[in-house]
């Protein structure tokens, strides 16, 4: 059983029975529960063939500072979207650290969709040219 199964499963006893969650377990609840919010905003946001292009495989997590965050890799580079709050930002993992990219638009689908994408290819242009 992974970890995260784990934890669905001691959430899920949580919800149906009203198992006491200790201080972690309530705190990974929140977690969890952000996670799954930004991934429903995901959903909402991109087209699916662009998140199976983007997103298969990718990692899905929670970051103290950057809140709920998707890395996936494109072209061998690592790629972070991150939700802290009510905007979606973009970094670029260089050398162990997160380079900002943008800070995407909260609009449509396709504007949200163009915004990335177009940060992405851009990000790719420029590290090759280094």
């Amino acid at each position: 059983m992974t970890q995260n199964l784990a934890r669905y499963i001691q959430i899920a006893r949580h919800h149906l029975y009203g198992t006491p969650l200790n201080e972690d377990a309530r705190i990974e609840q929140q977690r969890v529960s952000a996670i799954e919010d930004f991934q429903t905003y995901i959903v909402r946001k991109i087209d699916v063939s662009v998140r199976m292009e983007l997103f298969v495989p990718s990692s899905w997590s929670w970051d103290d500072d950057a809140g709920a965050t998707v890395r996936f890799y494109v072209d061998d580079q690592s790629f972070v979207l991150a939700h802290p709050n009510e905007r979606c930002h973009l970094f670029l993992e260089v050398r162990g650290g997160k380079l900002p990219l943008a800070q995407l638009p909260d609009q449509d689908m396709r504007q949200f969709t163009d915004h990335l994408l177009v940060e992405i290819g851009d990000a790719l242009e420029r590290t090759s040219l280094s």
